[in-house]
């Protein structure tokens, strides 16, 4: 159901933007953004039944759509030109999240798939590499 979300969600957005509803797009892109987040939250409600821990997971699964979000929402140039301002906000934000939570959904998944025993060195060498792309400057 989620994937659905996300290939719909970026089919129609696509479709808005090469007809060139700008405005529309940029709705659409924040739609199919809580569309995801729904279907992620929902989808995840029976991992807090095992351990409160997996809260964590959730929330982390919930920043990265919002990155997602904010990355495609600094995509539109009409935004660009109209809320410089509120373009810089974004961009800071994005910059402050993105080293920190996209990095524990994909050491979840790089341990779901190799097992638990590499766990804090793959988290590591994540979050290293998220410093080095992300915080250090060019």
């Amino acid at each position: 159901l989620t994937m659905g979300l996300l290939a719909g969600g970026a089919l129609v957005s696509y479709l808005l933007d090469f007809l060139g509803f700008r405005d529309a797009t940029f709705v659409a892109v924040w739609v199919s953004v809580f569309a995801t987040v729904v279907s992620l939250f929902m989808a995840s409600t029976h991992l807090f039944a095992v351990t409160m821990f997996n809260v964590a997971l959730v929330y982390n699964m919930l920043i990265t759509c919002a990155c997602i979000g904010l990355w495609a929402t600094l995509q539109f140039t009409f935004l660009q030109r109209q809320h410089p301002r509120l373009v810089l906000v974004f961009e800071r934000l994005l910059f402050a999240v993105v080293p920190a939570a996209p990095c524990v959904v994909i050491t979840w998944a790089v341990v779901a798939y190799n097992g638990m025993h590499a766990a804090p060195f793959v988290l590591l060498a994540f979050m290293t590499a998220a410093f080095y792309l992300f915080v250090l400057p060019v």
